[in-house]
Order: C-alpha cells, then sequence, then structure tokens
C-alpha cells in the first residue's frame, strides 16, 4: 500500500484485499454508514477495519 502513489494516473489501480467475511460484514454496514451521515453531516464517519463504524463528533456541536 505505501507504493501506490506510482500507479496515480495510469489505468492500474490498488485496493485492499479483504476475506470474504469481512467484505460481507461491511457491505452490511452501508445503511447504518449512510443513517451516521445524515444524523452527523459535519463529523467524520467511516468504515473502521475489519467492519465496524468510526464517528469522529468533533465537527458536531451536540
Amino acid at each position: 500500500m505505501s507504493s501506490f502513489y506510482k500507479v496515480k494516473g495510469t489505468r492500474y489501480s490498488i485496493d485492499r484485499d479483504f476475506p470474504l467475511e469481512i467484505r460481507l460484514a461491511r457491505k452490511l454496514l452501508w445503511q447504518d454508514f449512510h443513517d451516521l451521515k445524515s444524523k452527523h453531516p459535519k463529523s467524520k464517519v467511516q468504515k473502521v477495519y475489519p467492519a465496524k463504524l468510526g464517528l469522529d463528533d468533533a465537527g458536531d456541536p451536540r
């Protein structure tokens, strides 16, 4: 992953290779991810390895 810059601007790409179980678990998180993004629009919401959601409330005054 540290050499991904070498393919920038080419037709190649590099992505993480997660096992099937983790890919399926992360796929199930999408609806919750979008719900959190709409409830906390100024906060940073991200999928954290392996299959969890992270919410940074720094941008949300609540």
